[in-house]
C-alpha cells in the first residue's frame, strides 16, 4: 500500500488519498479481511500524511487531491474515520442497498467542511502511529504516482466526498449553468459524466420546469429528464445581490454555460471580456442560435427556424410538398451537446496552458454538422439533386428510384407500424436486398421465376440489361408486400440475423420493451419513472446517476458555504503559442462509414496524430458517396470521405492477411487511443477487439461505437 506524499507544500495538488486503500477493500465483494500487517502500514501512512498537511497554508486544505473528487480536507477526514474495514464494508453495503449512500456522503462532506482545521489535525495525530511500520513500505501501490499541477482551487462547496467511491470522470469540475431550455442538454451531459452542475434559476424557476406535460406532483417530465443530476440555486439576476452571488459561484467554478443575449451578459457582468478578465481559468461557453457575434448574434430563433437556417429542414418531407419539421425539438440539443464536448476539450487544454477560454457555440453551425455528406455539396457550389429549386421536379417518393422503373423504398408499412430500410448502399445494400429475397423464398411466398438466383448484383445487372427491369420491380414489390404481413419485432429479429438493413420505426412503448436496450440495462428508475440511462458505457469511469432532477432551490445552502472570492496563487501559465489541444495524442483510427471517421476527425482537427487504416478489399461505402471532385467517380474523389477524414494520415491494407495484422499490431502498440466502429464481434475477429487491445497495450483508451 505504498503512498507517496510530496515533501513540498508547493505540490500540494499531488497529495494522494490513503483512502484509496480503504475504498478498494470496501469494494471487495469477496468479503476478504485485511491482514494485520496491512493495518499497521495504514497506520504508518497516517503519519506521512500528518507530516505533509501540518505544513499547509489553510487555503490549501480545499485544494483537490489526486483522489477524484476529494479535497485535502476530505482525505484527512476520511483517514481519521477509524472503523474496521469489515464493518465499513457492511455499512457501505447497507447504505447502497437502501439508496442512502449519496445522502450520507453529502452530509459527511458538509460536516467535514464545517470542522476547523485544528480539529482535523488533532484527530490525525491521535490515529497516527509512526512506530508501527515505515511509511510506504508495502509493495502494493494503490494510488496515483504523478502530480497533476494547476488544479482549480475550490471552496467548501465542492463536490461531495461520495464521488470518490464511484470513480466518476469529471467529478473534480464545477459547472455553473445559466442556460435556458435551448442549452439544457449541455449541463445534463456534463452532469452525467460526474461534474457538479449548479443550475442557476430565477425565483419562478427555469423555463424547462414549465415545459410540456407534468406528473401528479406538477413536475414537468421535460425537467425530470434534463434536470437530472444537477443542483438548483435560485438567484434574482435583476438584483445586485443576485449578481454578487453569481460571481461568488463563478470564482469557484471551472465552466460557465450560458445562453444569454449580449445585453444580459453585460448586465450580469459575464460578457466575454468581463469573464476573461475576472476569471482567467474559467472556460466560458456561450450557446446561442447563431453565435455570439455577427449580424444575427441576438436574433430570436425557434427549433423550426434553426432547422431551416442549418439546412436540415430542406431534407424533410416528400419532394412534391413543402418541407416538414421533425416532430420533437432537437436542433438546440445538437448545439448544446456540441458545447459540452467543446467544454471538456477546453478543460483538457487548460491543464497544459493554465488558461480558460471563451467557446462560441452556434446552434445553426451545429445543425449544418448533422448534414453529413449533403453539406459537401457546398464545396462544388450546388445543391443535391432535387433539393434546391428543382425540388418539385423530383419523384414524390423520398428514396427516388434504384433504376428508372424500380422504387427505392425508405419508410414502408408493416403489420403494426412502419420500418425503415436501406437497399441502395453499395455492397451492403446489395447484400441486404439479397437476404430479404432469401427470406421470401424460405417462406414460400416468392414467385417461382424469382427463386434460386443470386440477387446481390441485381442493380448492376439491371443497368447492364442482364436482368429485366420489370423483374427487378416485381421483386421489390414482393418484398414490400411481404413486410406488410410481419410485425416490427419479427422484421427486426430477421434483420439482425440476416443483416437486412431494416429497422423498426419505434414508438415510446416499443423503446421501453426494446430487447437490446433491456439487455444493456439502458432504462433506469428515477423516483418511479423509467428514464433513459447512460449515453455511453465507460469501463473504468462509469456514468452513475445519483438522483433525479432537483426541486427549485434545493441547494441554496451552497451559497452559504462558498467563501468570498480569494485571488488564488497564479497558475503555471505557458507563454508559448497555444497549439492544437490534442497535439502529441496518437490515435489508431480503425473506422469506416460516417460515425467513426467523424469522431476521429475532431481529434485530428484539434492536433492529434490520427492514422486512418482502411481495407481496400471492401472499400468504405462513404468513398462512393457524391459529390465528387471534378465529377470523377472514384474512391479517391468523393468529397464526403475527404470531409470525414480531414487532417489525418492514412494507410490501406487487407485486414485478413498476416502481413497486415503485423501492421495493425504496430499501430495499436503506438496509439494512445484506438477507435473502431465495426459491427459487434468483427473487430475481435480481426484481432483488435477490446480484450485484445487492452492485453496488447494496457494504457490505450478504446472507443467502440
Amino acid at each position: 500500500m505504498a503512498l507517496s506524499y510530496p515533501s513540498s507544500t508547493s505540490t500540494v495538488a499531488g497529495v494522494v488519498a490513503s483512502t484509496r486503500i480503504r475504498c478498494e477493500h470496501l469494494a471487495d465483494t469477496e468479503g476478504n479481511h485485511v491482514a494485520d500487517n496491512d493495518k499497521a502500514k495504514l497506520l504508518a501512512e497516517r503519519t506521512s500524511l500528518l507530516t505533509t498537511v501540518e505544513q499547509l497554508d489553510p487555503r490549501d486544505w480545499d485544494t483537490p487531491s489526486l483522489a477524484v473528487g476529494w479535497r485535502v480536507r476530505d482525505v484527512v477526514a476520511h483517514v481519521n474515520f477509524n472503523v474496521t474495514l469489515g464493518l465499513g464494508t457492511a455499512i457501505v453495503g447497507m447504505l447502497k442497498a437502501r439508496g442512502d449512500i449519496h445522502r450520507f456522503m453529502a452530509t459527511h462532506a458538509r460536516k467535514v467542511g464545517e470542522r476547523p482545521i485544528a480539529e482535523h489535525l488533532e484527530a490525525l495525530r491521535r490515529v497516527a502511529d509512526s512506530e508501527t511500520s515505515r511509511a510506504g513500505s508495502s509493495d502494493r501501490p494503490c494510488c496515483l504516482r504523478s502530480v497533476r499541477v494547476a488544479r482549480p482551487t475550490r471552496g467548501p462547496g465542492s463536490r461531495c466526498a461520495g464521488a470518490a467511491l464511484m470513480s466518476i470522470l469529471l467529478s473534480d469540475l464545477r459547472v455553473i449553468d445559466l442556460t435556458d431550455d435551448f442549452g439544457e442538454a449541455a449541463g445534463r451531459v456534463l452532469a452525467d459524466l460526474g461534474a457538479e452542475v449548479i443550475k442557476v434559476e430565477p425565483p419562478s424557476g427555469c423555463a424547462s420546469r414549465h415545459r410540456g406535460a407534468s406528473d401528479a406532483d406538477g413536475t414537468s417530465f421535460h425537467w425530470r429528464v434534463w434536470g437530472r443530476g444537477k443542483r438548483s440555486v435560485v438567484l434574482d439576476l435583476q438584483a445586485a445581490d443576485g449578481i454578487d452571488a453569481l460571481h461568488r459561484l463563478l470564482a469557484s467554478a471551472d465552466i460557465l454555460l450560458e445562453t444569454a443575449t449580449s445585453a444580459e451578459r453585460t448586465a450580469w457582468g459575464v460578457s466575454i471580456d468581463d469573464v476573461a478578465d475576472a476569471y482567467p481559468r474559467l472556460v466560458h461557453v456561450s450557446i446561442t442560435p447563431f453565435g455570439a457575434t455577427g449580424p444575427l448574434a441576438d436574433a430570436p430563433a425557434t427549433d423550426m427556424t434553426l432547422s431551416a437556417a442549418g439546412g436540415f429542414l430542406n431534407h424533410q418531407g416528400d419532394r412534391d410538398r413543402p418541407p416538414l419539421p421533425i416532430g420533437f425539438p432537437e436542433t438546440a440539443n445538437h448545439g448544446a451537446v456540441q458545447a459540452a464536448a467543446d467544454a471538456i476539450t477546453a478543460i483538457y487544454e487548460r491543464e497544459r496552458s493554465g488558461l480558460g477560454q471563451h467557446l462560441d457555440t452556434s446552434m445553426q453551425a451545429a445543425v449544418v454538422g448533422t448534414l453529413l455528406w449533403t453539406a459537401s455539396y457546398a464545396a462544388v457550389d450546388r445543391n443535391p439533386t432535387f433539393s434546391g429549386d428543382d425540388r418539385a421536379d423530383g419523384p414524390s417518393d423520398r428514396g427516388g428510384e434504384v433504376v428508372p422503373g424500380v422504387r427505392n423504398p425508405v419508410v414502408e408499412p408493416c403489420a403494426d407500424g412502419f420500418v425503415v430500410m436501406t437497399f441502395v448502399l453499395g455492397a451492403q445494400g446489395n447484400a441486404a436486398f439479397a437476404a430479404a429475397m432469401r427470406w421470401l423464398e424460405d417462406e414460400g411466398v416468392l414467385d417461382e421465376d424469382l427463386c434460386g438466383r443470386d440477387w446481390e448484383p441485381w442493380i448492376d445487372e439491371m443497368k447492364a440489361g442482364e436482368l429485366p427491369v420489370e423483374m427487378g420491380a416485381r421483386a421489390m414489390r414482393a418484398v414490400l408486400d411481404f413486410l406488410k404481413t410481419k410485425t416490427k419485432a419479427e422484421i427486426h429479429a430477421r434483420s439482425v440475423t440476416d443483416k437486412l438493413l431494416i429497422a423498426p420505426a419505434n414508438n415510446a412503448k416499443d423503446l421501453l420493451a426494446d430487447p437490446q436496450l433491456l439487455a444493456r440495462d439502458f432504462w433506469v428508475d428515477v423516483d418511479g419513472l423509467p428514464l433513459p440511462g447512460p449515453f455511453a458505457v465507460l469501463s473504468e469511469t462509469p456514468i452513475v446517476y445519483e438522483g433525479g432532477a432537483p426541486v427549485l432551490g434545493a441547494d441554496q445552502g451552497l451559497l452559504e458555504s462558498i467563501p468570498e472570492p480569494v485571488q488564488p496563487a497564479p497558475a503555471a501559465i505557458h507563454t508559448e503559442p497555444r497549439s492544437g489541444v490534442f497535439a502529441g495524442l496518437k490515435v489508431a483510427d480503425l473506422t469506416w462509414m460516417a460515425a467513426g471517421p467523424l469522431i476521429t476527425r475532431e481529434l485530428a482537427n484539434h492536433g492529434a496524430t490520427v492514422v486512418h487504416a482502411e481495407t481496400m478489399t471492401r472499400v468504405d461505402t462513404m468513398r462512393w458517396l457524391p459529390p465528387y471532385f471534378g465529377d470523377q467517380f472514384t474512391p479517391e474523389t468523393g468529397l464526403p470521405a475527404a470531409n470525414a477524414n480531414q487532417s489525418k494520415l492514412g494507410l490501406a491494407c487487407n485486414f485478413a492477411k498476416p502481413e497486415a495484422r503485423a501492421v495493425i499490431d504496430r499501430l495499436i502498440d503506438w496509439a494512445d487511443v484506438v477507435v473502431e466502429n465495426f459491427r459487434p464481434g468483427m473487430a475481435a475477429r480481426h484481432g483488435f477487439g477490446w480484450e485484445q487491445v487492452h492485453a496488447q497495450n494496457p494504457r490505450a483508451v478504446m472507443l467502440s461505437t
